[in-house]
């Protein structure tokens, strides 16, 4: 249900999205706004009328590495469920849990402190929201900004889809297959400790030789691969695996890890 809501932004520049299986991006030129949800929400009946809302959270970027989390309400109109409010709560924030207590949201999260990486925040607090004694500006929408891009403009991505669309052709169950049955082959390699862990496949692209090159990311591993497979009779064979030298965008990481993205992992 939640995967696939629409939701406001809280940006001046793109008013609201749909989610498709988890997550949307919406691009326009060079900047884009992202939400994808994780699995964290709570039922309730927040604004007190006897019907049954909900509170979730969603993750918010505006590019690069920021990821801010954002405490939406959906309030049942009678018929369904409609984003009103939206809170911010803390950057890069990490959610225990989210409970509801008489009509109350209790979320409860480590958030950063002095000495924390931006990966790793170590305060544990509970912060509590009362959807009636919200500040006027958790209202959703936000005015859109001069300059803000046209409909028209905009252009969306669903990464979801998009990696669904290389799993749907089994490619990257047979390389699993291969990783699983080969993996004494490569023991002795430079990388031989990767092959297994878990990986998602970011990237597929079949060459003119015939061979099938990929970007993969490996469970626990910060940087992304560049493998190349010959395919023969049905079956996928390691030609070469190269370590890409720039690291996996941490927003996108966080994305990937979530649940939105847990059947990806193989």
């Amino acid at each position: 249900m939640f995967a696939n809501a629409t939701y406001y932004t809280g940006s001046r520049d793109v008013e609201k999205l749909t989610l498709v299986n988890g997550s949307r991006t919406a691009y326009y030129g060079r900047l884009s706004v992202s939400l994808w949800y994780e699995g964290d929400y709570v039922f309730g009946d927040f604004n007190r009328d006897g019907l049954q809302d909900a509170a979730v959270v969603i993750i918010k970027n505006e590019g690069g590495n920021s990821a801010d989390c954002l405490l939406a309400f959906l309030i049942n109109d009678g018929a369904k469920l409609v984003h009103k409010k939206l809170v911010e709560l803390e950057p890069r924030a990490i959610i225990n849990s989210v409970t509801e207590r008489t009509g109350e949201v209790i979320v409860d999260m480590f958030v950063h402190q002095k000495g924390d990486c931006n990966a790793g925040p170590s305060k544990r607090v509970k912060r509590i929201y009362d959807y009636r004694k919200l500040d006027p500006d958790a209202l959703v929408p936000v005015p859109l900004g001069e300059g803000a891009p046209s409909p028209d403009e905009l252009r969306y991505v669903d990464r979801n889809q998009e990696l669904q669309d290389i799993y749907n052709i089994h490619v990257p169950e047979k390389i699993r297959k291969t990783f699983d049955s080969e993996a004494p082959v490569y023991k002795n390699g430079a990388y031989s400790n990767i092959f297994t862990r878990k990986f998602i496949m970011l990237e597929l692209v079949p060459t003119s030789s015939g061979d099938v090159q990929a970007v993969v990311l490996f469970e626990g591993v910060q940087n992304p691969f560049w493998l190349s497979f010959r395919e023969t009779e049905n079956e996928y064979f390691l030609r070469s695996i190269e370590v890409l030298p720039r690291l996996l965008d941490e927003m996108l990481h966080g994305e990937i890890d979530s649940l939105a993205y847990e059947r990806f992992w193989l």
